[in-house]
């Protein structure tokens, strides 16, 4: 018998990798896909690829319910709908609650959830946007919920989108990263689907776990090294900035959330300080469960045209 499937964000980057990686084992699973706005295109893209439409709200958790009924598992990420908003973080935070109830109403079997560290409990600065996701998860725990909570590290397709190197001069571009020479962990997003579809047809194995995912790890002169070794020959050198927090606070002074993302460099740099850093290391698990996924130096030889168009002009960044 087909599982069936609950899949929030399903026209975003995490839910539609979900979504595409269940529709490839039709087999196994029924694909219920929640929209805000079933007549808009990616959702009729959604339901002629195989999907059946729901429409729901996390900030209502009435319509939570009925979308819930008869489903074994779900996958779900919460955002906020304007993240750097005053109170994004205890919106959030009530859209867990609502979904907790909605769950506990129906007896959900199965959930997988995406989330992030308590940078906050680690440095004592908060990154609400982080710390809210670690909050949500605990919630879950406290209530009990049949909870899968997996950690994301930083995705390789922000490199050519937030992250992407910065333009200094024609033909040479720096990466404004301040994490010096601290490792940190990255991940292929776009194959985040097989892990979980690996996760809902291994439930037992994974039920009440925390898994973190992670298919590779560098520095951030690494990082820099890997894109210029690709992108040079298409004639744009890429340099590592050697930023430091107070460069980043003072080049960006005046844009919205930028102490909260220096907060979120803080957490990076203070390494096995954070009680989970050795998931962050464990590449190998991640890789049994993502198979298909690059390390970030195949993914950018793989994208290396498309990269190098986003870098001009600077502020259009591409999805890939």
């Amino acid at each position: 018998m087909k599982k069936v499937v609950i899949v929030f964000g399903a026209t975003g980057r995490q839910g539609g990798s979900v979504v595409r990686a269940l529709l490839e084992e039709p087999e196994k699973f029924h694909v219920r896909a929640v929209t805000r706005n079933p007549t808009s295109p990616k959702a009729q893209a959604l339901q002629a690829a195989g999907c059946e439409l729901v429409q729901a709200e996390l900030a209502q958790t009435e319509s939570l319910i009925p979308i819930l009924q008869g489903a074994d598992c779900c996958f779900l990420v919460t955002v906020p709908p304007q993240q750097f908003a005053k109170d994004a973080d205890k919106i959030e935070y009530q859209y867990g609650m609502n979904f907790a109830n909605a769950c506990m109403a129906v007896g959900l079997h199965h959930l997988v959830f995406t989330t992030l560290p308590h940078c906050e409990e680690v440095t004592g600065c908060p990154v609400p946007w982080s710390d809210s996701k670690a909050k949500v998860t605990n919630y879950f725990k406290e209530k009990n919920l049949p909870l899968t909570a997996v950690t994301l590290s930083d995705f390789y397709e922000n490199y050519a989108g937030v992250l992407k190197p910065r333009k200094v001069k024609d033909g040479v571009y720096t990466i404004e990263i301040p994490t010096g020479e601290q490792a940190y962990g990255m991940m292929h997003i776009s194959f985040l689907g097989e892990a979980v579809r690996h996760i809902f047809s291994h439930r037992e194995d994974y039920l009440r776990r925390d898994i973190t995912l992670v298919t590779d790890r560098h520095t951030v002169g690494e990082v820099a090294q890997i894109m210029n070794k690709h992108l040079q020959p298409l004639g744009q050198t890429i340099e590592n900035a050697q930023f430091t927090l107070d460069d980043l606070r003072e080049k960006y002074k005046t844009h919205l959330g930028i102490e909260t993302l220096a907060n979120w460099y803080k957490f990076i740099l203070a390494g096995e300080a954070y009680p989970g850093y050795a998931k962050y290391m464990d590449i190998e698990e991640s890789r049994k469960l993502m198979p298909s996924a690059k390390t970030f130096d195949e993914w950018v030889e793989e994208n290396k045209e498309a990269i190098s168009a986003v870098l001009d002009p600077p502020d259009k960044p591409m999805r890939l």
